[in-house]
């Protein structure tokens, strides 16, 4: 950017050429941003981290033991005897008539009901009584009253097209072809849930992005009192966010809940950057004219505008920390996307100035140059409280620090999928509903591996895993579980030493027949061989994620198989025993949300203090200035911890973009003071020139960037809500710290620390309505 200010008619000279390329560049830009909203996921997995012992032992068990994607399908009245249940999965499987085959079912791995399960345990060679066959499906097959069952799709890998086709296609059958009332279908599972997810999250965005458009248009027209300056932001920054867009699928990313936030980002940014580039050009034109505006304004705003953008580009990358994909990406495409809006408004923005200058209507020509007459301050009277009495102001501060800090400790987080969907949906009413009527979606997958020390035959691992069932089945916590003892004979005891002859051979050939079954239990994906290691898996149905320690849950597991192995006498060594699934892949991702919160507030924290200490030229200046920017996301989140709100996704980055953000009032408030001081004011007198000149400017920004993301708020999407929410808080708590806590700062001797000779003297106009220096 120095090289656009070594050359004065840099814009006037190319000003047609820069315009022209930007219109060039649209047709590409429009096809990228059309483009990007077709590749778009929101599926379960990437919500996992990755890269972590949790999600590569999960990544192992679905090699081992296949998908465990599926849909669950219901509706009222679906019990054992009703038969439009085996209807149903007869046309999903595609053995019915050609017009119940729909192609996306190519992607069914197979399907299971608890009719086709109870009939399995009734029949030979098993013949259990009716009421062993409903014990041991009950919480998984079937629901509490022992009549109401469903169908489990298994789905093979697909893409989130496909997935969506599948769950179309389910409804299609239930529907047209099993008669089953719409009102009365209730579809849930994981497959459901990305699909929903990826529904909820598109609308929750289309919905609103225009209101937040236009209301960032409106205010950006009240700060600027010009149509055509604001028509110039809205057409930029309208621009900018195509952009932002258009990178998504011109580098191979997919849009999700979190990436489809960042054109909106950007344009927000984008129209509180043009609004301070603005604020140069008028004042340029009241001491420069207009013809030699553009490169007044450029001259006095780039190097604001570069650091603010570096700021918030620097808080934006810090969240690819973040092990959570849909994380780290927003980071990448946020931060790629505010440094090119930057460049982009950098050098269109002057040129359509060139071609199209405003003259404020404020102002009166006279003479030879331009005067205006200004509004009266309404900060007056603030700021005479602060420089009066700033110690008070530095301990009630400082008290809500101490506050705030220890609500910190009490944070929770949480990445359970079905938060993300409104309360009310139909999506979150079937996932009740079959809560209620068949058994919980959450689940633990148990691994006990034997290996080939292990000394137990194939029929006493099975009682072994029977016995470990049995016990889990004890722990209030669970309700349901099945593995391959649940599709297996009745089998005796595992000490063989109390049975008489005759029971003794019954069993020997009961245990060979399981044998015999071996592979039928690889089939029916309860059994896997790794290695030298056989893998008995069995599948927990536990309470919701919200009122389960999964920590603790996990000793009360190895207690309860510890107990049985050790019993039986087999070597430690030869036996593990290991979980997965989706309730330890929740428990992990929250933690990893926890940590990279943390890690990513505290890089942003530590990159942001480093590059104000070089723009301040003092590491303790650096230092000061950064409070007043800790402020809002200690005061936000502390206050959160000490409600007990949850700590989302959304939620997550708000911490260090708001640092980001929050930087460049400061940075503008310090420059004005430090001017002042320079022309030889005293720290007081600073202190009411710095108010003067950007008070209201940040007031502006805040204004703009604070309302347009608070709309968001109004989203039922919960990221997308509370992002919108936290975004709104943290801009103006910021503001506060910048307008109360800085200026108490800074009329203590602390301000002398901020009394350096400043790196862009004598470009910015030491008050909007005095002398513009040359």
């Amino acid at each position: 950017m120095e090289s656009l200010s070594k050359q004065p008619d840099f814009h006037r000279r190319y000003a047609t050429l820069l315009l022209l390329g930007a219109l060039l560049c649209l047709p590409l830009v429009i096809w990228g941003t059309i483009q990007a909203y077709q590749r778009t996921d929101n599926s379960i997995d990437q919500w996992l981290p990755k890269n972590c012992p949790a999600t590569d032992g999960y990544a192992h068990f679905r090699r081992l033991f296949g998908s465990d994607e599926t849909i669950l399908v219901s509706w009222e009245g679906c019990t054992l005897e009703d038969p439009r249940l085996e209807q149903f999965a007869l046309a999903v499987e595609g053995k019915g008539s050609p017009y119940e085959i729909l192609p996306a079912l190519d992607l069914v791995e197979y399907v299971t009901t608890g009719q086709r399960a109870f009939q399995e345990l009734r029949s030979e060679p098993l013949s259990l009584s009716r009421k062993l066959a409903l014990q041991r499906l009950q919480g998984v097959l079937i629901g509490p009253d022992q009549r109401t069952t469903c169908a489990v799709v298994t789905l093979a890998a697909q893409t989130p097209r496909e997935r969506a086709a599948v769950v179309d296609a389910i409804e299609r059958i239930a529907v047209g072809h099993c008669h089953v009332a719409t009102d009365e279908l209730r579809l849930t599972g994981d497959a459901v849930i990305s699909v929903a997810i990826d529904i909820e999250g598109e609308q929750a965005v289309d919905r609103l992005i225009w209101i937040s458009a236009l209301l960032a248009l409106g205010v950006a027209w009240a700060c600027l009192r010009s149509v055509k300056l604001a028509v110039l932001v809205f057409l930029l920054s309208q621009f900018c966010q195509a952009i932002a867009e258009a990178v998504v699928y011109y580098t191979g990313g997919t849009m999700n809940l979190l990436v489809s936030i960042v054109p909106v980002l950007v344009y927000v940014l984008s129209v509180s950057a043009s609004v301070h580039l603005l604020n140069y050009y008028r004042d340029a034109v009241i001491h420069a004219g207009p013809l030699d505006a553009p490169r007044k304004a450029i001259q006095a705003g780039w190097l604001p505008c570069l650091i603010a953008a570096m700021t918030t580009a620097v808080g934006l990358a810090s969240l690819c920390v973040s092990h959570v994909l849909p994380v780290k990406h927003f980071g990448i495409y946020g931060s790629a996307g505010v440094l090119i809006s930057f460049c982009v408004l950098m050098l269109l923005l002057p040129a359509a100035t060139v071609k199209f200058p405003v003259v404020p209507r404020a102002t009166v020509r006279t003479g030879s140059g331009f005067t205006t007459t200004r509004p009266a301050r309404p900060l007056a009277a603030i700021v005479n409280g602060l420089t009066r009495r700033p110690f008070i102001v530095i301990t009630l501060f400082g008290a809500a620090f101490i506050v705030s800090a220890a609500g910190l400790m009490k944070i929770e987080t949480s990445v359970e999928p079905a938060r993300f969907l409104p309360e009310n949906s139909r999506w979150i009413t079937d996932m009740n509903w079959y809560r209620q009527h068949v058994g919980p979606l959450a689940s633990v997958e148990m691994v006990i591996g034997f290996n080939n020390d292990c000394q137990l035959e194939f029929a006493d691992r099975m009682r072994v895993v029977r016995n470990i069932q049995m016990h889990v089945l004890q722990l209030d916590q669970v309700q349901g579980a099945v593995s391959c003892a649940t599709f297996a004979p009745t089998l005796g005891p595992l000490r063989r030493g109390r049975l008489s002859l005759r029971q003794q051979i019954r069993q020997s050939v009961r245990d060979w027949s399981v044998l015999e079954h071996r592979d039928v239990f690889i089939d029916g994906r309860f059994l896997a061989q790794d290695k030298e290691w056989e893998l008995w898996r069995i599948e927990i149905r536990v309470t919701s994620f919200a009122n389960l320690d999964f920590e603790q849950f996990s000793h009360e597991l190895d207690a309860k198989a510890r107990t049985i192995l050790d019993a039986v006498g087999v070597p430690r060594d030869a036996v593990r025993v290991t979980y997965t699934g989706g309730v330890p892949l929740v428990y992990e991702a929250q933690r990893e949300l926890l940590h990279a919160l943390l890690v990513s507030f505290a890089m942003a924290l530590g990159l942001v203090t480093v590059i104000m200490a070089l723009v301040l030229q003092s590491l303790l200046a650096g230092l000061l200035a950064m409070l007043p920017n800790i402020f809002p996301a200690l005061a936000t989140f502390g206050t959160m911890g000490w409600l007990g709100s949850m700590v989302d996704v959304g939620a997550m980055m708000t911490a260090s973009i708001g640092l980001g953000i929050a930087v460049d009032d400061t940075l503008h408030f310090v420059t004005w003071f430090r001017r002042a001081m320079q022309d030889g004011a005293s720290r007081i007198e600073a202190i009411h020139s710095a108010y003067r000149c950007c008070g209201a400017a940040m007031l502006h920004t805040t204004l703009i960037a604070g309302l347009a993301l608070f709309v968001f708020f109004f989203s039922s999407f919960q990221p997308v809500s509370q992002f919108g929410l936290l975004m709104f808080l943290l801009l103006v708590a910021a503001l506060v710290g910048d307008l109360l806590l800085l200026p108490a700062l800074l009329a203590t001797r602390l301000g002398t620390f901020f009394h350096r000779e400043v790196p862009i003297n004598r470009t910015i106009a030491t008050s909007p309505g005095g002398e513009y220096p040359t």
